[in-house]
């Protein structure tokens, strides 16, 4: 998969470390939003991008779901200037172009406006995940499994 930037994002290249992404759409964006504030302000330095990596145990990948609409016909450059408007201009973490939107389809979101953060483990199972909006009680779990991965456990 690639990132909007033309960097190649490949799964084995982070053996034994964990993945949190973010499978967002245009029309979750705003609740990614939400996540990602949660996330980076419970967090801090403890979690770092995929393309920032310093070491973290955990990585985050934000993949942009460009499966449907006039995403996916856009070319490069253009597609690069929507994703930081939608992202606020926030560029810590490279955003995957997910052209076929199999990520988001791992679990099925109901809703198009529905955020999707997956928690993947060293060995790319599926250890947890969310679907919606962010909340304290919706985050409580979640939450609990980026806990035990930052505290070694598996």
């Amino acid at each position: 998969m690639e990132s909007v930037e033309g960097t190649t994002f490949a799964l084995n290249q982070f053996k034994n470390r964990w993945l949190l992404i973010f499978a967002s759409s245009r029309e979750s964006a705003d609740q990614s939003k939400h996540w990602g504030k949660a996330i980076a302000d419970r967090y801090k330095e403890r979690i770092a991008g995929w393309n920032k990596d310093q070491g973290q145990r955990v990585l985050v990948v934000a993949a942009l779901d460009t499966s449907s609409g006039v995403l996916d016909h856009l070319p490069r450059w253009a597609t690069k200037f929507l994703v930081r408007n939608l992202s606020d201009g926030d560029e810590r973490v490279a955003v995957l172009l997910d052209r076929a939107g199999v990520i988001r389809n791992q679990v099925q979101p109901p809703f198009p406006s529905d955020a999707v953060l997956l928690l993947l483990g060293p060995d790319a199972k599926l250890e947890s995940y969310v679907v919606g909006d962010y909340s304290p009680e919706s985050a409580a779990k979640f939450f609990a499994a980026i806990d035990s991965a930052l505290d070694g456990a598996k």
